[in-house]
């Protein structure tokens, strides 16, 4: 078996990017954040495969060839959701790891196609937990992926329905240390989907204390906090690679705003909170990576 960087020891994989790719210049400024900032995971869905949207419509593969593009020239690892059957196959060959979403953790036939699937390669899958499942549900869905013999599946804490109302859902942190007793396979956690944003840092920084093996952080280039930084950013880009356009991506705009970008974090604010997740991390005797 070939395990992946999910499995490096005293080690977080930080995933950072987009829950819907807009256009080829979002993808450029968070891969030109990543460059800047060491890190080497690039998360973005295609339109049409956001999280929780696995029934839309099917999803922009021009999207996910400008994504591949980007993550080449920055020589970054690429993470994106799968939609479903059809375009399980395309995707798996744009992108280096596969995630699936909470909606998707009891559809076994997804399930046992991306084990199939990501088997040969050893491919990365992180598995989210959906936000009405019992553990055990989802250790018994990881059990439909590594049948397979994938040891490369990494489970995912994003949030779970409580009788909570003063933010969307409750971050299940007692998850990380007990499916890590249950389990050989890493745990991540997403902070983006719980809460507010001004809640993330501080769900952050409870994630890496509790013993995860990754974060999810969704960051959006295109928030206001970061108009005042646009001529900063514009001199590193002209000092860093330039990606071409992909031939016939419209340059302007892939998709509306996932709902859901209202709980994104700035470039600013990201790179505001690394250094103290840095520091936690090192604190704990791991790196960020």
């Amino acid at each position: 078996m070939r395990y992946s960087d999910f499995h490096l020891p005293d080690t977080v994989r930080l995933f950072v990017g987009t829950r819907r790719i807009q256009d080829y210049e979002q993808l450029q400024k968070l891969a030109v954040c990543l460059e800047r900032n060491g890190l080497s995971w690039l998360w973005a869905d295609a339109p049409g495969s956001a999280l929780g949207a696995h029934r839309a419509a099917e999803p922009d593969f021009e999207a996910l060839d400008t994504l591949r593009a980007v993550a080449r020239s920055f020589e970054l690892k690429t993470l994106s959701s799968v939609f479903g059957l059809s375009q399980l196959s395309h995707l798996a060959q744009q992108v280096d790891a596969l995630l699936i979403c909470g909606d998707d953790m009891d559809n076994t036939e997804l399930l046992a196609a991306v084990g199939q699937q990501s088997a040969p390669d050893q491919q990365p899958v992180l598995l989210v937990r959906n936000k009405a499942a019992m553990l055990e549900e989802l250790l018994v869905a990881a059990d439909l992926l590594t049948a397979w013999h994938n040891p490369n599946v990494m489970f995912c804490e994003s949030g779970i329905r409580s009788f909570e109302t003063a933010y969307p859902l409750t971050l299940d942190i007692t998850a990380v240390p007990l499916l890590q007793q249950r389990s050989l396979l890493p745990v991540a956690v997403e902070v983006s989907a719980a809460a507010q944003v001004a809640l993330q840092p501080a769900l952050a920084r409870a994630a890496l204390a509790a013993g995860a093996d990754a974060l999810l952080i969704t960051v959006e280039p295109t928030t206001g906090l970061d108009a005042e930084q646009e001529q900063a950013g514009e001199r590193w880009d002209g000092a860093s690679k330039k990606v071409e356009p992909t031939p016939g991506l419209p340059q302007q705009q892939l998709g509306q705003a996932h709902p859901s970008a209202a709980g994104a974090l700035s470039i600013r604010e990201f790179e505001e909170i690394l250094p103290g997740l840095r520091h936690l991390a090192a604190q704990l005797g791991k790196k960020i990576i």
